[in-house]
């Protein structure tokens, strides 16, 4: 029996790696047997957990503590404390796979091999320059004691590969592939997101704004919650009303099979979830081709356009061409939803089975 602990920071938010906790969850406790699944949470910001979670997977937190109360300099110093002495307190059997999915919890819990038997499997959501030299040093450091390192995507592996050997690429796997498909009447363009410097919104509100005042049979809308709300907000007090912003939400697969288009104005992107989920529901992607996600999943020409960064103009142009011509529309849907067949469940989780097991060869 394989005990599989899925390390998040908080369990309780709405995020990319959550979902992705989520859906290993459910998978590995539901497909493979010989597998026990536990779910370990640092923090508890909130009562209730937003995704669903395996009656028979245990979800424990370590600390109660709202480290998101605390100012900026002072939450970073003070939580990262609190999860070195959080993750202290565990303990591992040669049979545990700890499955750590982050940056500096997988840093601290390299730091505490030592202590363990258990396998460490250092699991990078984040694109890797994110990260400032320091912890670049720390990491090339801590990570040589992890028994693999699981990269999203294949220009990550061979950046990791420069330092580490047991490294190997494992997308995200897809939360759900809906059988219908999202309609071009539809007349929506959907951005779905942390509202926050690295996401862009600011850079497109403009393009919305344009293409709002040009296309007013059609809605431009903004999925997501963070620390810009407020100056988002502000921004489009003058927009027209057809522009709109939503609050994050854990229903996003209905919103996107109500859309046409799905947008992502990213700087970086480890490997979007969320542009994997659009594709499933068959939206076609308009995305900036920044470091490193997009290139991975997006087809240029054939399911979406990837446009050069900072090039406002002719990201408004590929937007712009979806919303006129529905033929070419039609085609890019098709093959996305095709294409993202690539990252199903089943495709994907396999990759881990046969990750573990070779764990223990």
């Amino acid at each position: 029996m394989i005990n599989l602990k899925i390390i998040v920071l908080d369990m309780t938010i709405t995020g990319g790696v959550e979902r992705v906790a989520s859906n290993m969850a459910f998978y590995f406790s539901e497909q493979i047997p010989d597998y026990s699944v536990e779910i370990i949470s640092i923090f508890k910001r909130h009562n209730e957990i937003p995704y669903p979670i395996p009656a028979n997977v245990k979800v424990r937190f370590l600390c109660t503590t709202d480290y998101y109360q605390l100012d900026s300099i002072q939450k970073k110093m003070k939580s990262n404390f609190l999860i070195l002495c959080a993750l202290s307190r565990l303990s591992f059997s040669i049979n545990d796979v700890v499955i750590s999915n982050m940056a500096n919890i997988s840093d601290m819990l390299a730091l505490l091999k030592f202590r363990n038997k258990g396998k460490l499997v250092c699991f990078e959501h984040t694109y890797h320059k994110v990260f400032g030299r320091f912890s670049r040093f720390v990491k090339r450091i801590f990570f040589k004691c992890a028994d693999c390192i699981v990269t999203l995507t294949e220009s990550e592996k061979l950046e990791y590969q420069k330092y580490f050997q047991n490294v190997v690429c494992i997308p995200n796997a897809l939360t759900f592939f809906p059988a219908s498909k999202a309609k071009y009447d539809s007349k929506r363009v959907i951005a779905v997101g942390r509202l926050s410097k690295e996401k862009g919104f600011l850079n497109l509100l403009p393009i919305y704004i344009n293409l709002a005042r040009k296309y007013s049979d059609w809605n431009f809308a903004i999925f997501g919650s963070g620390s810009l709300e407020v100056l988002i907000r502000e921004e489009l007090q003058d927009a027209p009303q057809n522009v709109e912003l939503y609050p994050s939400t854990p229903k996003i697969k209905d919103e996107m099979l109500n859309s046409s288009i799905y947008v992502c104005s990213s700087d970086t992107e480890a490997f979007p979830m969320v542009m994997l989920e659009a594709m499933a529901c068959g939206l076609p992607v308009v995305s900036y081709d920044c470091p490193c996600g997009p290139r991975e999943i997006v087809s240029h020409k054939i399911d979406g356009e990837l446009i050069p960064m900072n090039n406002c103009l002719e990201y408004e142009k590929a937007i712009e061409c979806l919303i006129v011509d529905e033929e070419m529309w039609a085609r890019y849907s098709s093959s996305a939803k095709n294409n993202a067949k690539r990252f199903l469940p089943e495709v994907i989780f396999n990759k881990w089975v046969e990750l573990i097991n070779s764990l223990y060869q």
